[in-house]
């Protein structure tokens, strides 16, 4: 079977401005879900605990409820790496094993292109 590249050049330093802007909105994202939620945990301790009773919360619950930024900061590098270790796990399998599993290199260069990695 013949491939047929039809990868088109990108500008030097395309790819990077993209991974790094990618990465700049993801945190910045992060930073307006922890507001949001530290907000909201400032609402929650303003109530009483029959007030948080009547919504189906406790004190603990109302505090705890989500992660932190840094829970957060932490299980976005863990998933990211979990990336790496699947990417380079498909690259070390041959033609025959990825036809086995559905997917041909190309998919797997596809992914690699779609990661986005800090």
């Amino acid at each position: 079977m013949a491939m047929i590249d039809n990868a088109q050049k990108v500008p030097f330093g395309a790819v990077s401005t993209y991974r790094i802007s990618s990465a700049l909105y993801g945190a910045a994202d992060d930073v307006l879900t922890w507001n949001a939620r530290r907000t909201m945990a400032d609402e929650f301790r303003k109530l009483t605990p029959a007030e948080l009773e009547d919504i189906g919360l406790s004190a603990a619950s109302a505090e705890t409820a989500q992660p932190g930024f840094f829970g957060r900061l932490v299980a976005r590098i863990s998933d990211k790496l979990d990336a790496v270790r699947t990417l380079s796990e498909l690259d070390r399998l041959s033609p025959k094993m990825l036809d086995d599993i559905g997917m041909t290199r190309a998919h797997v260069e596809d992914m690699r292109a779609r990661a986005t990695f800090f």
